[in-house]
């Protein structure tokens, strides 16, 4: 898909591209905290325990959190998500003296939403689409990013789970 803008006599062209997501065997993990974290407290915490485990990434989502472990990794045991939870709450003095208990969700109902957030977290980080400078003179480099975000797409009858670039 392109989508160009006229602004003067400049006109942008601005390129994006979508890609459908298979879910395929993957490792996840869903657990809740009590008491209930809100919005703002779920992404911090879960970008926070993403960073606790290098080969699991985290996202929140309405009340539960939920971890996506490399294939070729193990996922953590929720005594070791525990130990992860302390050591973050230790991180962020505005939790104050709140204590949360974590509690594994069994067998739970993952949204295509989360799976599309997961993907677009695990390239944030591993960056695959990572560019080299485009330009570089007097001290001036320019280079290109790449951003990335979750969506979903409707497919014939359903909706499916995507990343666009």
């Amino acid at each position: 898909m392109t989508a160009a803008l006229a602004l003067g006599q400049q006109e942008k062209t601005y390129l994006s591209e979508v890609f459908p997501l298979v879910e395929n065997s993957l490792k996840l993990l869903c657990f809740r905290l009590s008491p209930m974290t809100n919005r703002e407290e779920g992404l911090r915490l879960s970008f926070r325990l993403s960073r606790q485990f290098p080969n699991v990434v985290v996202v929140w989502n309405e009340g539960c959190f939920y971890a996506l472990a490399a294939h070729n990794e193990p996922m953590p045991s929720i005594a070791q998500w525990e130990v992860a939870l302390t050591n973050v709450c230790c991180e962020l003095p505005e939790t104050g003296d709140r204590i949360w208990a974590l509690r594994q969700v069994k067998s739970p109902e993952i949204p295509r939403f989360v799976i599309s957030q997961l993907a677009e977290q695990i390239l944030r980080v591993t960056r695959p689409c990572a560019l080299p400078s485009v330009l570089q003179e007097r001290g001036i480099e320019v280079k290109r990013k790449v951003s990335f975000r979750a969506e979903l797409i409707r497919n014939e009858t359903e909706l499916s789970m995507a990343v666009r670039s």
